[in-house]
């Protein structure tokens, strides 16, 4: 697939705005609107960028499509992986808000 099609195949995909798709890649709204109008192509600097941010989505969704496997091998392991992951999270958030008063306390 082309790399503009697949960075406007991303765009519509993430509900993104043509302005907002620019702000992340660093150019201007009118570059990505040349782009996707097939006027200009990106140089070979944006055209690196582009495939940043597209390897990125891919290797995520990639991770999310593993997981899902995975759960469904497993899914009670998973459970129970949710249910250590929020018992440290409030141990940490506890711990914090005692490192606080600690440390106000020290003033």
């Amino acid at each position: 697939m082309d790399i503009i099609k697949e960075l406007e195949h991303y765009r519509l995909e993430h509900r993104l705005t043509q302005a907002k798709l620019a702000e992340k890649l660093g150019v201007k709204l009118l570059t990505v609107q040349r782009w996707l109008n097939n006027s200009i192509k990106p140089g070979i600097i944006n055209e690196h960028r582009i495939k940043i941010i597209l390897e990125e989505i891919k290797g995520a969704s990639l991770e999310m499509k593993k997981r899902s496997q995975l759960e469904r091998k497993d899914p009670l392991a998973w459970e129970k992986l949710g249910e250590l992951g929020r018992k440290i999270s409030k141990e940490w958030k506890s711990s914090k808000k005692s490192w606080q008063l600690l440390s106000e306390s020290r003033r």
